[in-house]
């Protein structure tokens, strides 16, 4: 391991640790702008600081072996660390903040115009509005109410940060988990066909598990 990776690995670790903190102060904002009751501190914090310190540690630590360019790696782990925050955020109070769906644009266009260049921007734009299209047609089928505008405004993003056919991985690996999530629950009864539940998470997971594979392919 050279001493680029090492010096990314701890940066990414130490990232994730306070990940967890920086989700509690935005639920705390959010709730407090829409005068709801904040909730209490998770007990489970401890554990979520860990978790994301490993799983950054990891992931990143995967990205770093694909690409050895700070200002590209500088990128992701802004965008996985803000991915993370959206992950823990919709999990414990079911919203996904406005202001995490544009920073993870403003990363995601930085990112785009760094690896690909201006002339790679019409596919972004065209990939966006095609996952748009499809979240629509899905909707109809299925009921505007089976999605939040959050969950469609991120899968928008993540279809402008990947860009086709980059953005299939992710999709795919959302999809799976969201499959395999519904399935186990519905076998086990801790769910029913009517249940609502949120789907950043899955996004997110998606989103995540597409980084080393875009990288990999960006070699």
């Amino acid at each position: 391991m050279n001493l680029k990776i090492a010096v990314f690995l701890l940066m990414s670790a130490a990232g994730g640790y306070m990940v967890p903190g920086c989700s509690q102060k935005l639920i705390e904002y959010k709730c407090m702008k829409r005068q709801k009751e904040v909730p209490e501190e998770s007990r489970y914090l401890s554990l979520y600081k860990g978790a994301c310190a490993i799983f950054s540690m990891l992931g990143l630590g995967a990205c770093a072996c694909m690409d050895s360019s700070w200002p590209a790696l500088i990128l992701v782990a802004a965008i996985w660390m803000t991915g993370l925050v959206v992950f823990l955020v919709d999990l414990q109070i079911r919203m996904i903040a406005n202001e995490t769906v544009i920073v993870l644009f403003v990363f995601g266009l930085c990112f785009r115009i760094l690896t690909g260049g201006i002339h790679s921007l019409p596919n972004s734009i065209l990939t966006a509005l095609g996952v748009l299209v499809i979240w629509m047609i899905a909707g109809f089928l299925l009921g505007s109410h089976q999605f939040g505008a959050g969950d469609v405004k991120l899968c928008v993003v993540i279809g402008f940060l990947f860009g086709y056919p980059d953005v299939i991985f992710p999709m795919f690996v959302m999809t799976a988990t969201l499959f395999v999530f519904c399935l186990y629950s519905l076998i086990l009864h801790r769910m029913t066909r009517k249940s609502i539940f949120p789907m950043g998470p899955f996004v997110i997971i998606g989103m995540l598990a597409g980084f080393p594979y875009l990288l990999y392919r960006m070699m």
